[in-house]
């Protein structure tokens, strides 16, 4: 897992300490710890808004981190129809998503 802080933070002698007691690379169980009051991540907005729930306030992360999303499937198998189906499916999903994150405000206090 990459060391976001390290990157976020700019190096204009501002001091961060902190405790790391918990990691994880998947944002679905770092939404769960910090609802669980166990602290805070920086995880991507589909994540937090499908998962956070009343329990997980958000705010904007402006980064110069760009992330992409893949589809993965065996390479020994053909692409079946439903398949491709799926993939469109998540496309346009992926899309609406990106486009409403954009204008959503942010959840809680």
């Amino acid at each position: 897992m990459i060391d976001v802080l390290s990157f976020a933070v700019p190096p204009s002698g501002l001091e961060v300490s902190r405790q790391m007691v918990l990691q994880t690379s998947l944002a679905a169980s770092a939404i769960r710890l910090v609802a669980s009051g166990l602290g805070v991540s920086i995880v991507d907005p589909f994540t937090a808004n499908y998962l956070g729930g009343p329990d997980v306030v958000t705010r904007p992360f402006k980064s110069s981190f760009r992330f992409e999303i893949v589809a993965a499937r065996p390479s020994h198998h053909q692409q079946s129809r439903h398949c491709r189906e799926f993939i469109e499916i998540m496309i346009d999903l992926f899309k609406k998503q990106a486009a409403a994150s954009i204008t959503r405000p942010m959840r809680g206090a």
